[in-house]
């Protein structure tokens, strides 16, 4: 096992995703996300709280990322 290498899929600039077209690509910040109801934010930072879930960081605040949509 000393020859594994894990890379985490997010750090504080960047997350891994998948794209529409099942290819892995590593995402930078900042990039621009749509909120369902308010428009478009861009995330300047991303987080994983204690409850393991993904933050993104937007105009000062966190919020949790499955109430917005990567836009880029």
């Amino acid at each position: 096992m000393s020859n594994l290498k894990f890379y985490k899929y997010i750090n504080e600039r960047s997350m891994l995703v998948i794209t529409p077209t099942n290819e892995l690509k590593r995402l930078y910040c900042p990039f621009p996300v749509k909120e369902k109801n308010n428009g478009l934010f861009n995330v300047t930072s991303i987080a994983s709280g204690n409850d393991f879930k993904t933050y993104y960081m937007i105009n000062g605040k966190h919020y949790i990322y499955s109430d917005y949509q990567i836009m880029s």
